[in-house]
């Protein structure tokens, strides 16, 4: 027996109402599983485009709610930064002036990643 070929339709309750096929292929030493599904329908289509939807308002709704608490955090970090000795800050690949030109970034904008490519740029 070179190759078998098995097809099973399901139509158990708990799965959708309309079946899904699965179809394998035995040939020599490999398996092939194959699962068809079938296409999405409209309402399900415009189900997910609305969950996209929803899910990049409410985005965006976070970064304007949210912006002044994560720039009040990024100042703190900054101060803690500037309570460090010169020698710590070199240990890290900072210097005073880094932090310095991060407190002149615009609060909308990330410290962090300002200080990261300041640090990556200077360790190449």
């Amino acid at each position: 027996m070179k190759s078998i070929r098995w097809t099973y339709e399901c139509s158990r309750p708990s799965l959708p109402s309309r079946a899904t096929a699965a179809v394998a292929r035995i040939e020599g030493p490999a398996m092939l599983l194959m699962i068809h599904k079938p296409r999405a329908t409209t309402a399900e289509r415009a189900l997910a485009g609305l969950s996209r939807a929803a899910s990049a308002l409410l985005a965006g709704i976070d970064a304007v709610v949210m912006w002044p608490f994560r720039a009040a955090e990024n100042r703190r970090v900054i101060e803690t930064l500037g309570a460090m000795s010169d020698h710590d800050l070199r240990d890290i690949g900072l210097t005073r002036h880094d932090l310095r030109d991060s407190l002149a970034l615009p609060p909308t904008s990330d410290a962090g990643t300002f200080l990261a490519a300041r640090r990556s740029a200077r360790r190449r």
